[in-house]
């Protein structure tokens, strides 16, 4: 089983009214159960959709694919619960009021969308009878045949101190929505960071691995076990590497009677052909200097 969101509750919501759990209408929604991200692009669909004790709750199912790049990013940040958030679109189609004139709507969902940051928990988004969203003059229209003028009780809101301001690069006069940009805004660099950091930190991996498999630290099929040492702890990986020992560098005298036994320094070019092939050819692809001096000797 997935992630849990509640889609919706009885409670007071960003608007100012309440919504009629008990006559919400589903059908639509269930039909095409779009999961949206913050209300614009199709991140997913909702499974599991159940109504319950005043509670709509669903199940998040993220596109898989290439090219669902935000898709991939959103469901990320839900399993690792660093978003949790979700907000509600729908047509709104009839408006009573509870005893302390408040006013309870009957509608129908026609979406639900993953939030980076809701008005509060319980957000939404309006849309008329054609599905499409209310915005500005639109939705004020909508909002003042809903609430009529009267005196509605609205969520407390939270306010920043003047400190949080300041560390937003704001000042008292700020709107939600600068807040809102400014605290996203924030969110990206700290994301572009860790990338830079995680680039930086493979690529330090990286040089240290291919510096010790040139020095002769250990062979190429031990690199690997090197590499996941390194990236669970680097500073282990550098001293455990330290420690071995690289491989010795002949001197050319040390090399030459690695590839020339002895006794065959005034062989010329004949006697390499006519004698020993097989070595001349080694000598060739080992010693190229050795080579052109016994090539000299030809004549």
């Amino acid at each position: 089983m997935g992630k849990t969101f509640i889609l919706s509750d009885g409670s007071i919501n960003s608007h100012g009214f309440k919504i009629n759990m008990d006559k919400l209408r589903l059908e639509r929604f269930k039909k095409n159960p779009v999961m949206l991200h913050n209300h614009n692009e199709l991140v997913g669909r909702w499974e599991n959709i159940q109504l319950s004790d005043g509670k709509l709750t669903a199940e998040p199912v993220f596109i898989e694919g290439d090219g669902e790049e935000l898709a991939q990013k959103v469901k990320a940040r839900v399993e690792n619960n660093f978003l949790k958030g979700a907000s509600i679109g729908i047509n709104i189609l009839k408006v009573e009021y509870d005893v302390n004139d408040v006013p309870v709507v009957e509608a129908e969902i026609l979406e639900c969308s993953v939030v980076d940051i809701p008005a509060n928990a319980n957000a939404i988004v309006l849309y008329d009878n054609d599905g499409h969203k209310l915005q500005g003059e639109a939705l004020e229209l909508s909002l003042s045949k809903i609430l009529k003028s009267k005196p509605i009780k609205q969520p407390n809101k939270m306010k920043l101190s003047t400190e949080a301001l300041t560390a937003l690069g704001l000042d008292s006069k700020a709107t939600a929505e600068e807040i809102s940009t400014a605290i996203l805004s924030i969110a990206s660099a700290k994301e572009v960071l860790a990338d830079k950091l995680k680039a930086e930190q493979e690529a330090k991996v990286e040089k240290l691995i291919t510096d010790a498999l040139s020095a002769g630290k250990f062979t190429a099929d031990k690199k690997e076990t090197f590499k996941k040492l390194a990236e669970k702890d680097y500073d282990l990986a550098v001293s455990t590497i330290e420690a071995l020992e690289g491989k010795k560098i002949l001197s050319g005298k040390e090399q030459r009677t690695a590839n020339e036994p002895e006794g065959r320094e005034k062989w010329t070019f004949a006697d390499w052909r006519k004698k020993d092939t097989a070595g001349l050819l080694h000598i060739k692809k080992t010693d190229p200097e050795r080579y052109a001096e016994i090539l000299k000797t030809e004549n």
